[in-house]
Order: C-alpha cells, then structure tokens, then sequence
C-alpha cells in the first residue's frame, strides 16, 4: 500500500486516478494514507509550501489592506485594521495545511 501511495505523489495522482491503475477502491486508499500518516506523524499528501514572487502595487499609497491569493479562487484580505493576534492565528492555521 505504501508503494501505491508514494506513486500518488510522485506522480500527482488523484485517488480515482491510482484507483483505476491499481485496482484499490477509492476509500480502502484514502484510509491507508490516513493511517499511514498517522502512524508518521506527518498530514496525508500534504503539498509542499513553497515561496511565490510578490508584487508591490503602490508604493506611494499607505496600504489599506494585504490581499494574499493563496489558490486557485481562493484569496485573503486582511485589513489595516485586522488584529495582530487574529492574523497570527489564520496563519498559524494556513501554515499548518501545508
């Protein structure tokens, strides 16, 4: 099983697609790499963080909000006045998904 879900990840598959391959039902996979996981101790297929370029707009203008894109339709806007306690938080959570 381990062998089947190290070629999920090598080569980006998504569970209908090892399960074709394979031969493994869809659930008896998703299963395995959560127990795999965690007996690891490390998330089920977890990408990789990586660093991304970033674009300073305006530098004239005083910042009124950090616009971050974090995926495909998926953005976050933390305002000026956004706490520092509660962004520490949603990055502690955005970072733990990685």
């Amino acid at each position: 099983m381990e062998r089947w879900l190290r070629r999920r990840e090598r080569e980006g598959l998504t569970y209908r697609e090892l399960s074709e391959v394979s031969g493994i039902p869809i659930p008896t996979l998703s299963w395995w790499a959560r127990k795999l996981s965690e007996d690891s101790g490390r998330p089920p297929s977890s990408p990789p963080c990586e660093l991304v370029p970033v674009e300073i707009v305006d530098e004239e203008r005083e910042a009124e909000a950090i616009e971050i894109h974090v995926g495909p339709g998926l953005r976050l806007v933390v305002p000026e006045s956004f706490s520092e306690v509660h962004l520490a938080r949603v990055l502690r959570v955005l970072s733990s998904t990685c």
